[in-house]
C-alpha cells in the first residue's frame, strides 16, 4: 500500500488536507487517526477522504488501511504524520506618519492585517495616549485586510500636542496576541478642518 504523505505544515485555519493512499490490490482503503488527534479529525466530504483541520497545535497522525476480503489479506497500516499549528498573523501602520491636524474631527489611521491565509474573526484593541481618543477602541470580526482607526485629537484649539497609539490583535484562530508597535503622532493646530489621513 502506498500512502504518500499529506504533508509537513498545516495552519489552521485550513479547513482539510486531502489523503491519496491507495492499494496494489485496487481495494478501498480506509483512514482512522493514531494517537493523540494533535489538531485533526479524519472526515468523508464529497465523496473523497480528507484530514479536518480543528485549530488545536501538535502532530496529527493518520493511519491509512486496507482491510481486504476473500481474494487479497488485509495490508500493514501506513502512518502519515503532518504538523498542525496556529495562523501566523502580523499587523502593522499601513500609512505613512503624518501630523494630525486639530481641530479637524476624526482622523482615519490604517492599520494593515498580514497572513498567508484568509484571516477572519478577529479582534483588534486600540489604546490611545496623550492629546487623542478612539472613537472605538475595538474592532471584532475583522476579515479585511486594512482597518480604519477613527482618531479625534483633543487638544484645544490653537495649541499642540503628542498622540501616541498603539494596538493588539487576537483571535481564535491564532491563539496569540500580536502587537502593534507604538506610534506616536505630533498633533497640530490648525484653523480649518484639514482631514490628515
Amino acid at each position: 500500500m502506498v500512502f504518500p504523505s499529506p504533508g509537513t505544515a498545516h495552519t489552521y485555519p485550513h479547513t482539510s488536507t486531502t489523503l491519496h493512499a491507495c492499494a496494489t490490490s485496487g481495494l478501498p482503503v480506509r483512514y482512522a487517526l493514531g494517537g493523540d488527534p494533535g489538531g485533526c479529525k479524519v472526515e468523508s466530504a464529497n465523496g473523497g477522504t480528507t484530514v479536518a483541520i480543528s485549530g488545536t497545535t501538535g502532530t496529527c497522525t493518520v493511519l491509512a488501511y486496507q482491510d481486504g476480503d476473500a481474494t487479497w489479506a488485509p495490508a500493514e497500516p501506513v502512518r502519515g504524520d503532518f504538523a498542525v499549528g496556529y495562523q501566523v498573523v502580523s499587523i502593522s501602520w499601513a500609512d505613512p506618519k503624518r501630523p494630525m491636524h486639530h481641530p479637524s474631527g476624526p482622523v482615519g489611521i490604517r492599520v494593515r492585517v498580514t497572513s498567508p491565509d484568509p484571516f477572519k474573526g478577529g479582534m483588534l484593541t486600540m489604546t490611545a495616549k496623550g492629546d487623542c481618543r478612539l472613537e472605538n477602541d475595538s474592532y471584532i470580526g475583522v476579515n479585511d485586510p486594512v482597518v480604519t482607526v477613527k482618531v479625534q485629537p483633543t487638544k484645544p484649539s490653537g495649541t499642540s500636542g503628542e498622540c501616541t497609539l498603539s494596538g493588539l490583535m487576537g483571535s481564535d484562530h491564532t491563539k496569540q496576541s500580536v502587537t502593534l508597535p507604538p506610534r506616536s503622532y505630533t498633533v497640530t493646530a490648525s484653523r480649518s478642518a484639514q482631514p490628515s489621513p
